[in-house]
């Protein structure tokens, strides 16, 4: 049953494993990514640009390390999917004043802060592969 709103319709859930016993397991899985959701916790999808993300957790994921130093944000691979980014925005608000002396963000903030410099930098490699490659083929 949905926690959000409880008169919608419960889903269901199927899961596809080789063992029944790993059904426990699998379904903490589910309850603990509801839990994040329920937190504020936000999963980007990378879908076709999964391509890039060796390219951001090279260098002992300093990208990750630098994206928390600008937004406050803790971003880190999702252990389930694997295609996905965990952004965890954090708990309280944080100010950022050298940015804005009125400027206090939230951690929903943080998160959509977080998840445009990721897109940005997914852009950046794109751009950099492609020119890349016409490079080499000399175009």
């Amino acid at each position: 049953v949905s926690e959000y709103n409880p008169t919608a319709t419960p889903r269901k859930l199927y899961f596809a494993c080789a063992k029944i016993a790993d059904i426990p397991k699998l379904w903490s899985m589910v309850e603990q990514r509801a839990n994040d959701r329920a937190k504020g916790i936000r999963y980007f999808h990378l879908g076709p640009d999964r391509m890039y993300q060796q390219l951001m957790i090279k260098n002992s994921g300093k990208f990750f390390e630098y994206l928390q130093q600008v937004t406050g944000a803790v971003v880190t691979l999702d252990s389930v999917t694997g295609d996905h980014l965990r952004i965890d925005g954090g708990t309280a608000s944080v100010d950022l004043g050298t940015w804005d002396n009125d400027c206090i963000l939230t951690s929903s903030d943080l998160a959509c802060l977080a998840e445009e410099l990721i897109r940005l930098q997914i852009e950046l490699y794109r751009d950099h592969c492609i020119r890349q490659q016409s490079w080499i083929f000399g175009r």
